[in-house]
């Protein structure tokens, strides 16, 4: 193998690149172009604080304003964990999106709480909502202190717990904004959790599944 020969002035030239590179990896400072591209942490800075126009980001090349281009941003899943009372929004390529406060409390007259499991989602890309419907107070089903809150349900398929088939179960949010309110066997939310998935999911994206876990 031949060694390649630097002057002074070439290695100086040589370090200045590489130190350019190392400070843009910790700090950012990318303007997006093709020369100086973003960073993958300014991508997803900007994502989630909704400023994203577009622009190249490194590793990654062009990245359109409706996010065409970066990997894994077509799906996204909810893994709800019991025991922390969480949420964790994840998109496709592993990339944790958000956690947000979440409970399974339910009603004594319901079906139980939601079985550990992954479920396949029925409502992918937008949630189901309820129109002018009222529950059993005369509150309005999809408004702030209603059952299901201002931004509708994300119901799962249908399946069977091994006992009893669960039909409409779901996550949402509601009951003023207290997500230890209890559920007929929903996992209930915060209305930034719901506002954050409807973001991502406007961009194009499905809302595949949920898991739950202990």
């Amino acid at each position: 193998m031949k060694l390649k020969k630097f002057n002074l002035s070439e290695l100086e030239r040589e370090l200045e690149v590489l130190s350019e590179k190392e400070r843009r990896k910790v700090n950012g400072g990318g303007n997006g172009t093709v020369s100086s591209p973003y960073t993958t942490e300014e991508y997803y800075m900007a994502t989630a604080n909704n400023t994203w126009n577009g622009g190249y980001v490194e590793g990654w090349g062009n990245v359109d304003n409706n996010h065409m281009g970066a990997p894994g941003k077509s799906n996204t899943s909810v893994i709800y964990d019991r025991s922390d009372h969480k949420i964790y929004l994840y998109a496709q390529n592993g990339s944790m999106l958000g956690s947000y406060d979440a409970y399974n409390n339910t009603t004594s007259g319901s079906n139980g709480s939601w079985p550990v499991g992954s479920y396949a989602m029925y409502d992918q890309t937008s949630t189901y909502t309820h129109g002018n419907q009222v529950d059993g107070s005369g509150i309005k089903k999809d408004s702030y202190s209603g059952s299901f809150g201002e931004y509708g349900i994300y119901r799962a398929n249908p399946f069977n717990d091994g006992n009893t088939d669960r039909v409409g179960m779901g996550l949402h949010s509601g009951r003023g904004n207290d997500p230890t309110k209890q559920t007929d066997g929903c996992i209930r939310t915060t209305d930034q959790a719901m506002i954050d998935i409807g973001s991502w999911l406007s961009r194009g994206g499905s809302f595949t599944n949920i898991t739950v876990r202990e």
